[in-house]
C-alpha cells in the first residue's frame, strides 16, 4: 500500500501499527533526502496525456489561482508534449527536472531536439519506436 502523508502526521500512526503487528520491516518511507527514491513520472505504460493530466490535477490543487481552466488546459498540453519529447531522447525515463528544463530553457530544448534528429537519422530510433515511446502506436 502506498500512503501519501503530505503533512507527515499520519506516519507516526502507521509506524505504531507496524510495531504493534510486528511488520516494522515492511514499512518503507520515501522522503526528501531519504535513501529510497520514487519517480511518479516513470510510468512507461501510461500515455503522456494521462501523466500530464495528473500533473494538471496537482497544479489545480496547489495553485491559489486555479480558476483559469484555459491556461490549465494549455499547461497540460505543454506537459504532455514535454513528456513525449523526453521519452524519445531519455530512453523512456521522464523526470520533473527534465520537463522543467525542456519547458524553461530554449537552448536545452533545441539541444534535445537535435539529439532526437540524430537518433532518427542514424536509424537508432525508427518511426515505430518513436510512436511506441510516446504511446501512440
Amino acid at each position: 500500500m502506498l500512503i501519501l502523508d503530505v503533512k507527515g502526521n499520519y506516519y507516526n500512526k502507521v509506524k505504531e501499527y507496524c510495531e504493534r503487528y510486528n511488520r516494522k520491516d515492511d514499512l518503507i518511507v520515501i522522503e526528501l533526502g531519504g535513501k529510497i527514491k520514487y519517480n511518479p513520472l516513470h510510468k512507461i505504460n501510461l500515455k503522456p496525456s494521462i501523466l500530464a493530466n495528473r500533473l494538471k490535477t496537482i497544479l489545480t490543487i496547489f495553485s491559489p489561482n486555479n480558476q483559469e481552466s484555459y491556461w490549465l488546459d494549455k499547461a497540460e498540453a505543454i506537459l504532455c508534449e514535454a513528456i513525449k519529447i523526453c521519452r524519445l531522447y531519455n530512453k523512456q525515463y521522464v523526470t520533473f527536472q527534465e520537463i522543467h528544463k525542456l519547458i524553461t530553457s530554449e537552448e536545452y530544448f533545441i539541444s534535445k531536439v537535435e539529439i532526437i534528429k540524430q537518433l532518427f537519422t542514424s536509424r537508432k530510433i525508427i518511426f515505430k519506436t518513436m510512436l511506441r515511446s510516446i504511446n501512440i502506436y
